[in-house]
């Protein structure tokens, strides 16, 4: 399924709040970054918890960035899943 930039971040921010210098990491190709629209790559699977996402950002090639995160569970205040 493939959705506009536009979409993508009105529903990012339906759940958070965007910050200055925030990243958000999508799978473009040529064709759909030339066109505005990004989508999830054929064989994706759902993220969960304990999962780790790598991710490094070079100019040239010098590394300018570069980081991991894991997925975890998301839980409401009472202890429900969220």
């Amino acid at each position: 399924m493939l959705f506009k930039i536009p979409e993508l971040l009105e529903a990012i921010t339906d759940v958070m709040t965007l910050n200055h210098s925030d990243m958000i990491l999508s799978n473009f190709n040529l064709v759909l970054v030339l066109t505005g629209i990004a989508g999830t790559p054929k064989g994706v699977g759902q993220v969960i918890s304990g999962d780790v996402m790598k991710a490094s950002c070079f100019v040239d090639d010098q590394l300018i960035e570069s980081f991991e995160v894991s997925a975890v569970d998301r839980v409401n205040s009472d202890g429900t899943p969220w």
